[in-house]
C-alpha cells in the first residue's frame, strides 16, 4: 500500500492531535512495510522540502499561511490548493490512496488531485456537533467554503468518523450511510505496571491540561475555576499564542504559583501519571487525543461535552463530564475529585483505562497494521492491505479514473480492522457499495465552479505561495 497522507500542519510548525495521529498512522504503516507519504504545509524556509523518514517520505508544500484558515489567507488557501493538486497528478503512479486528516478548506487540494489522478480518496474529519468541519466551511463569507463542502461530499470515497456525533453530522448533510465509516482515534496504551505505581504515588490535588494554549481551548476557564479551589494545583501542558495573556490573567487571579507552564512536550506520559485528574473545556474536538492519552494513563478525566465525550466517559464511573464550559462547573467537579478518598479516586483511574483499551483496540493504528497478517491476500489482481484503524479492501493495484468513463470504482470497501467477513462468492460486506456517488461525473453545475477554483488556485500559486 502506497498511502499519500494529507495533513493540515506537521512538525516541527504545530504538534497537535492530527499530528500525533498522523504519526501513529504513518509509524504503524511503516513497520508493515507499507510506503507512506506525508503531505504538509510548511510557513518557513528552513524546512526541507522533502524528507526521507522510515516510514516512507515527508514533503512540504510552502505557503503564506496554513491552507485551512480561509479569509483574509485565502490567497494562499488556493495556491495550497493548486500546488496539491498538480502534485497528486503529478505523482499519481506513486500512489494507491489518499488519506486526509480533517475537512477543511485544505482538502480541495487533495479533492481535486485525487480526482484528476483517479485515485480514491478518504478523509477523517476533526469535530463534530456546533463546530463540525462542514459547519466551519459553512461558516466562511464566500462561495469557497460552500464549493468546497460540496466537492467534499460528492467526491469523497469514505469518510472516518471517530465519534457517534461525527456520524451524525456526515448523515445530516446527505452523505450515505456506506461512505461512512465508525473508528476512533488510536491510542499507545500504558503499562499497567506503571499506572498502578503513578497511583501510589499521587496525592489527589494535580490537575493537568494538554493543548494548545489557544482561544478555543477554553484554558481561561480552568484558570477561573482553580482560584476558586484553594488546595489545586494544575500544569498546563502546550503553548500558543495566548500563553502571555495566560499568565498574566494567572497573576491576577492569585493563582500563578499553583499553576506551570510547560509549554509543548513530544510525549506528555510522564507528566500525565504523574496528575490525578485530566482537564479540557474545549468543545472544538471530534475525538480528543489528549483525552484518550489521559485515559490511557488512569487519570480521571474532567471533560466538557465536546464530539466523543460521551463516548469516552461514564458519569461518576469514569469521569465526569461539564455540560458548558464554564468556571463554576469546573470547579465543582474539580472539588469532586479532591473530595475523593484514595480508593475511590484510585478505583475511577483503573474504570477510566477502559475506555481507553476500547479504543486502542478499534482503532489503534498500530494494532490494526498488525492484523495484516490475518487478512492480507491477493485475489484476481487485487490486493487486501490496512491503513491505519481500517483495511482497504480489493483497492486496484493501478488507479481506475472513474471520470474518465470507467464507471465507479469497481470492488472498493472498507471495513472496519479486523473484521473479515465474506459473503458466499467471497465478496467484502460492502463490495462496491463505497464511491458510486464520487464516481459518477459531476454535474455541469458543480464541474464549472470545480473548474473555477482549480484556474484562481493556479493564478494565486505563484504569487502567493513562495518558492
Amino acid at each position: 500500500m502506497r498511502l499519500l497522507l494529507v495533513v493540515p500542519s506537521y512538525y516541527p510548525e504545530s504538534y497537535g492531535g492530527a499530528e500525533r495521529q498522523a504519526n501513529l498512522l504513518a509509524e504503524a504503516m511503516g513497520r508493515r512495510g507499507e510506503h507512506v507519504t506525508v503531505l504538509a504545509p510548511t510557513l518557513t524556509r528552513d524546512t526541507p522540502e522533502r524528507t526521507a523518514v522510515p516510514f516512507g517520505a515527508i514533503w512540504r508544500v510552502r505557503v503564506k499561511a496554513l491552507p485551512a484558515r480561509g479569509g483574509r489567507y485565502l490567497a494562499s488557501t488556493l495556491a495550497w490548493t493548486w500546488k496539491v493538486r498538480r502534485l497528486i497528478v503529478r505523482h499519481r503512479s506513486e500512489f494507491d490512496l489518499v488519506y486526509v486528516f480533517h475537512g477543511r478548506l485544505h482538502v480541495a487540494g487533495p479533492l481535486l488531485g485525487a480526482r484528476a489522478a483517479g485515485l480514491p480518496i478518504f478523509i477523517k474529519l476533526g469535530a463534530g456537533g456546533p463546530t463540525s468541519d462542514y459547519k466551519a466551511l459553512y461558516r466562511k463569507r464566500y462561495l469557497y467554503g460552500h464549493l468546497v463542502a460540496a466537492m467534499k461530499t460528492r467526491w469523497t470515497t469514505g469518510f472516518i468518523a471517530v465519534s457517534r456525533e461525527v456520524e451524525d453530522d456526515l448523515r445530516g448533510v446527505g452523505v450515505q450511510p456506506r461512505r461512512i465509516h465508525r473508528a476512533p482515534n488510536g491510542v499507545q496504551l500504558v503499562a499497567a505496571g506503571r499506572v498502578e505505581a503513578a497511583l501510589a504515588a499521587r496525592n489527589g490535588r494535580r490537575f493537568i491540561c494538554i493543548g494548545r494554549l489557544v482561544h478555543e481551548k477554553n484554558v481561561d476557564v480552568l484558570l477561573q475555576a482553580l482560584a476558586a479551589l484553594a488546595d489545586a494545583e494544575l500544569t498546563l501542558v502546550g503553548d500558543g499564542p495566548h500563553e502571555s495573556a495566560l499568565k498574566a490573567l494567572a497573576d491576577r487571579l492569585g493563582v500563578r504559583e499553583r499553576v506551570r507552564f510547560l509549554g509543548a512536550l513530544e510525549d506528555p506520559e510522564v507528566e500525565l501519571l504523574a496528575h490525578d485528574a485530566f482537564l479540557t473545556a474545549s468543545v472544538h474536538e471530534g475525538l480528543s487525543n489528549s483525552l484518550l492519552e489521559a485515559l490511557a494513563a488512569g487519570v480521571i478525566p474532567i471533560a466538557a461535552a465536546a464530539s466523543g465525550v460521551h463516548d469516552l466517559i461514564e458519569e461518576d464511573h469514569t469521569g465526569f463530564i461539564v455540560d458548558r464550559p464554564e468556571p463554576g462547573a469546573f470547579a465543582g467537579a474539580m472539588a469532586k475529585v479532591l473530595r475523593m478518598s484514595t480508593t475511590d479516586r484510585a478505583a475511577m483511574s483503573r474504570a477510566a483505562q477502559a475506555p481507553a483499551a476500547r479504543s486502542a483496540q478499534e482503532g489503534e493504528p498500530r494494532l490494526a497494521a498488525r492484523r495484516l497478517d490475518s487478512v492480507q491476500h491477493r485475489q484476481g489482481g487485487r490486493r487486501r492491505a490496512v491503513v491505519g484503524q481500517h483495511d482497504l479492501a480489493d483497492l486496484p493495484r493501478r488507479p481506475l479514473r472513474p471520470h474518465a468513463g470507467h464507471g465507479r470504482l469497481d470492488e472498493l470497501a472498507l471495513v472496519v480492522a479486523g473484521e473479515d467477513r465474506r459473503d458466499a462468492h467471497g465478496a467484502p460486506p460492502r463490495v462496491a457499495a463505497l464511491n458510486r456517488s464520487s464516481s459518477r461525473p459531476a454535474p455541469a453545475a458543480m464541474a464549472k465552479p470545480a473548474a473555477a477554483v482549480a484556474w484562481a488556485a493556479r493564478r494565486l500559486a505563484g504569487r502567493a505561495g513562495g518558492a
